[in-house]
């Protein structure tokens, strides 16, 4: 179902009917339990190949999505709800019983970890004074430090832009810039 057809300004204090967000909804988890089966797909098809113990496995969605939270129904929002994804790592030998943290990550870590993981040779951070071009750099970092330790000392704050806006979280406080 796209909202688009339903009739639906997309003003502020607008609601929609009960049935319709019901529809939304079912939709949209619907998408998400078709992903969930695809990516089972994969997996299965590793273990049959046998692969399964030497492939380092990354999943993650680009944002997260209002489902008429805020009277919303976007993703392109600064609220926390849209600022949150999926990101989900399988380094075999290093990750094989699970690891959770609380830790701050951000989807620029994924590369670092990717090339750490596999271990290949580190890409340099990218300079924030130097405007010069650089030819391969990140901005993010290795999550291998928490792999190895999930209470490591860590990020402070997690950067997310949504339009024209910039949300930082810091230590729990948040700040908006233009």
């Amino acid at each position: 179902m796209d909202i688009r057809y339903k009739t639906f300004p997309g003003k502020i204090n607008t609601t929609l009917a009960d049935r319709t967000v019901v529809e939304l909804r079912r939709a949209y988890y619907s998408a998400v339990s078709y992903i969930d089966s695809l990516v089972g797909e994969i997996l299965d098809k590793l273990v049959e190949l046998g692969l399964e113990n030497q492939t380092i496995i990354s999943f993650l969605g680009d944002h997260g999505f209002q489902l008429g939270e805020h009277g919303e129904w976007k993703k392109m929002t600064n609220f926390e709800l849209a600022t949150r994804i999926p990101l989900m790592i399988h380094i075999p030998g290093s990750t094989d019983h699970g690891i959770i943290t609380d830790r701050l990550v951000e989807a620029v870590d994924l590369y670092p970890t990717l090339i750490d993981a596999a271990g290949l040779p580190s890409i340099t951070l990218c300079s924030e004074n130097d405007p010069t071009w650089t030819t391969l750099c990140t901005e993010g970092t290795s999550l291998m430090t928490l792999v190895a330790n999930q209470e490591a000392q860590w990020k402070t704050a997690a950067f997310s832009q949504g339009g024209v806006h910039i949300c930082r979280v810091a230590n729990g406080d948040l700040t908006w810039e233009n």
